[in-house]
């Protein structure tokens, strides 16, 4: 018999026989008797599904606690592996006009894991000035002006532009006249076919609500929404700075929470990502200013690192400094010059 029940039927026993001496009828003696019955039934199994789940949550406790230890280890381990080595030493580099290789092996690298070498540059008026340094198409291609972003790449506006919160632009000429950019000179030039491209898109911002669409409540959003319909590039070069540092009260917090936002969104269309540093403006004297540009590349390079460990930074914050400007916050032509042979390739 089973040890398990031994002792339940030994209490139905010994009640049983005190039953005999106080009950009269055969009909309460009989009830008695099954009552215990299906009493010892249920406490056997009762006692049967205790042992199975006792049995099942230990072993799922030991596997998950197991999994927990070793799948951590590993995590941390290798995470510990590419935020030093990998993302410290191979997915960087300091650039300046007069010492164009160590970048230049960079990219060449980035480029060798492309399929076909199509490059999408992201970003404001310094980033135009680098993308026009470099052979371009000029059929089948879309030019935006100031105010027609949304209409010449297909998208409709949305119903109402609702201004920007504390932490995103437009500031100047976006903000007083909606579904316009705060850049004068930021025109698009985005080659719609198939095979080698370079193209460009103006985006001034890491966070603004210029181009609010059906698609998007931001310009971030209507971008990549737009991009998914389109023939994909396999590399994006992208910047923002000079026009986030126009945003009042805009801390170095917000402005990297602001760039991670949009990395993230473009991680959806661009396969590979090269972030170039914010340059240095001339003076103090403007909206932008030398030490928060330092202290936002800073930040930025090290949540980069942290965060998206397979994206490529170009360091030029520091070459800037004393490399001439044409104005307060553009260098002069052989700057681009030299930073586009980063990306001209036979």
């Amino acid at each position: 018999m089973n040890k398990s029940v031994f002792l339940p039927l030994f209490v139905a026993f010994f009640l049983i026989l005190l039953a005999f001496n106080r009950l009269s009828t055969k009909r309460e003696i009989a009830n008695i008797i099954h009552g215990h019955i299906e009493w010892i039934k249920n406490t056997k199994k009762l006692r049967s599904d205790i042992y199975k789940k006792t049995r099942w949550i230990n072993s799922t406790r030991w596997i998950n606690r197991t999994r927990w230890i070793n799948r951590t280890r590993w995590i941390n381990r290798t995470r510990w592996i590419e935020r030093t080595e990998i993302s410290n030493t191979y997915h960087q580099c300091d650039w300046s006009p007069n010492d164009n290789k160590k970048c230049l092996v960079l990219v060449q690298n980035v480029v060798n894991n492309m399929q076909t070498r199509r490059i999408l540059f992201l970003g404001d008026s310094t980033m135009i000035r680098l993308f026009k340094s470099i052979p371009h198409q000029e059929k089948n291609i879309i030019k935006t002006g100031r105010c027609d972003w949304l209409t010449k790449f297909g998208m409709k506006k949305s119903t109402i532009w609702i201004p920007p919160h504390k932490d995103a632009g437009p500031v100047l000429y976006g903000l007083k006249n909606n579904w316009c950019t705060d850049c004068s000179g930021c025109i698009s030039h985005y080659y719609t076919g198939k095979g080698i491209a370079n193209s460009y898109i103006a985006v001034e911002f890491a966070k603004d609500v210029e181009m609010q669409s059906e698609l998007g409540k931001t310009t971030q959003e209507s971008l990549v929404n737009f991009l998914k319909t389109q023939n994909k590039y396999e590399l994006c070069v992208v910047n923002s700075g000079i026009h986030d540092q126009a945003i009042k009260g805009m801390s170095v917090q917000n402005y990297v929470s602001n760039v991670k936002s949009y990395l993230r969104l473009l991680s959806f269309v661009c396969p590979q990502i090269v972030w170039v540093e914010t340059t240095y403006p001339k003076t103090d004297k403007y909206l932008q200013k030398k030490g928060k540009t330092q202290e936002w590349n800073v930040a930025v390079n090290k949540m980069i690192r942290l965060e998206f460990t397979e994206a490529y930074i170009i360091k030029v914050g520091e070459a800037s400094k004393d490399w001439p400007h044409v104005d307060n916050v553009h260098l002069n032509a052989t700057w681009y010059s030299e930073l586009s042979r980063l990306f001209k390739f036979k």
